[in-house]
């Protein structure tokens, strides 16, 4: 095991005393960009309680976490498989002290959310076309239910967003990139493909933080572990046969 990749809930559960200190001290955790975004756009900010909350959460991450991935998930990726690279997508860990000096201007705040909004928007539209695309593909080839078919969306949508978001061409790359993209993000690609299959075929509604939930599994390479208290995950990655990748520690009841 390498790194144990955090969803951002698994920090806030640790800062309200859910699981035991000693155990979690020294565990090879791993914040991401992501994690950091999340806890710069979250509603908590805006209650004195919800406030207390994340800054104490960053302070513990201060401590807990010997290891920080900077780039956001589609830069992650390409830095990874096309060896490019994109400042902009870049994400400071000084944000932490930012958040508990609550040190934004109002034009900060203003940006973070815009982008979070823009984001979002993306993603669901990605996810409607795509469920279209998916049932008439499906339905066409009279494949239904075809896991196969929906690996591939997964993927391909994957790299089209990746060109598109970044701002770079990568039509072109060949059968070796497009093997390590596979390689090297099993649990990102086979969750996002259950993820189609669920919306495909059961009515599924995306949640509100399905997205980061989803984008934050980017993160996990082929020896590291993802740790989520969210069992709708642990469904799906079960699912796929793949929960090798899952780590969990008791909560205290």
């Amino acid at each position: 095991m390498n790194r144990i990749i955090t969803d951002t809930n698994i920090w806030y559960n640790i800062a309200e005393g859910k699981y035991s200190y000693n155990r979690i001290k020294g565990l090879p955790l791993c914040l991401t960009a992501l994690n950091v975004m999340e806890l710069l756009i979250t509603p908590k900010r805006k209650t004195s309680e919800g406030k207390k909350l994340v800054i104490k959460t960053c302070k513990l991450i201060q401590k807990l976490a010997p290891y920080y991935i900077k780039y956001l998930p589609y830069q992650y990726i390409s830095s990874k498989v096309y060896h490019k690279h994109v400042k902009h997508h870049q994400v400071s860990k000084d944000y932490l002290s930012k958040i508990i000096k609550d040190d934004f201007s109002a034009d900060n705040e203003k940006l973070i959310n815009e982008g979070y909004k823009s984001m979002k928007d993306k993603f669901k539209s990605t996810l409607d076309e795509q469920t279209k695309a998916n049932r008439e593909d499906l339905l066409l080839k009279k494949q239904l239910k075809d896991i196969n078919i929906l690996v591939t969306s997964a993927l391909k949508d994957t790299r089209q967003e990746i060109g598109r978001e970044l701002n770079i061409d990568i039509s072109h790359e060949d059968i070796l990139a497009n093997q390590k993209l596979i390689d090297e993000f099993k649990l990102y690609y086979l969750s996002r493909a259950t993820l189609y299959y669920n919306l495909t075929f059961n009515d599924f509604m995306v949640g509100k933080n399905d997205q980061f939930d989803l984008m934050n599994m980017v993160y996990v390479g082929p020896s590291d572990k993802y740790w989520s208290d969210d069992e709708k995950w642990h469904g799906k990655i079960n699912w796929q046969g793949i929960e090798d990748y899952l780590f969990s520690l008791p909560m205290y009841r």
